[in-house]
């Protein structure tokens, strides 16, 4: 997540945001359909809410609960449509 790559992403993709706001970001981590839909959530805006190829991204670690793994790939993973 902390590749210029992947930072450069979220610069594209967020827009304006807010403390408190969270969002949910795919991230590969690896070979075989390894993937994970990491949880986001906004601490501290500085500067103004917008955020642009400028914009400094920091990440701080915390617990959260994260779906995905090898999941995706077994009769565990989630359906197609749900009823």
């Amino acid at each position: 997540m902390t590749s210029s790559r992947y930072v450069n992403y979220l610069r594209k993709t967020l827009g304006e945001v807010c403390v408190g706001d969270e969002f949910e970001e795919f991230a590969d981590v690896g070979c075989c359909g390894n993937t994970l839909d990491v949880p986001f959530r906004v601490e501290a805006v500085d500067g103004g809410a917008r955020v642009g190829p400028d914009t400094v991204v920091e990440f701080v670690e915390r617990d959260a609960p994260m779906e995905g793994g090898w999941r995706v790939q077994s009769a565990a993973g989630p359906d197609e449509c749900e009823r």
